[in-house]
């Protein structure tokens, strides 16, 4: 039994370096793509463009409401200032200052929320692009994907991904 087991142990070691040797020489195939103008393209991009152009446009409707009352509140209390009694204009004075922090804030957070929508959007783009590039890579045989942009030098030899994502992205 002895005798036996070091042979097939010895072929089971061999077979083994044999399948290493064979999955090492495989080609290395590099593809690159430019992200930048992969998203330029992207259909969902002009709609995403024009919700972030929409939902700006109504906080911005909101701001200018908002100013104007402020402004108001501003043009009464100057235009009223000489009768008012000092408790009145302190109260007056007080409201103006209110407003103008509520103007201040709400902008500072009409600007975040719509940073934050649009980055959301576009990480799921980006996402989508992604999966898309994957596809292509692997129908390709691609062993590695670089974004144009990030690279110093590119051989000939490899292989510019653009056309083959662009053709499923418009596809889709």
């Amino acid at each position: 039994m002895k005798k036996y087991l070091l042979p097939l142990f010895i072929f089971f070691a061999c077979g083994n370096i044999v399948a290493q040797q064979d999955t090492l020489s495989a080609p290395i195939i590099i593809g690159y793509i430019d992200m930048d103008s992969i998203l330029s393209i992207a259909p969902e991009r002009v709609k995403i463009d024009k919700h972030i152009q929409a939902v700006t446009t109504e906080y911005e409707k909101e701001f200018k409401r908002m100013q104007q009352e402020f402004n108001k509140k501003v043009k009464d209390f100057l235009k009223n200032n000489e009768e008012l009694l000092d408790a009145i204009k302190l109260a007056r004075q007080a409201e103006i200052t209110e407003a103008e922090k509520r103007l201040a804030t709400y902008k500072l957070q009409y600007k975040q929320q719509v940073k934050h929508e649009q980055d959301s959007l576009n990480t799921q783009l980006q996402n989508n692009i992604d999966n898309l590039i994957k596809q292509v890579a692997k129908e390709m045989k691609i062993t590695v994907v670089l974004d144009k942009k990030n690279t110093r030098y590119l051989s000939p030899s490899c292989i510019d991904l653009f056309p083959f994502v662009e053709k499923k992205l418009l596809k889709k």
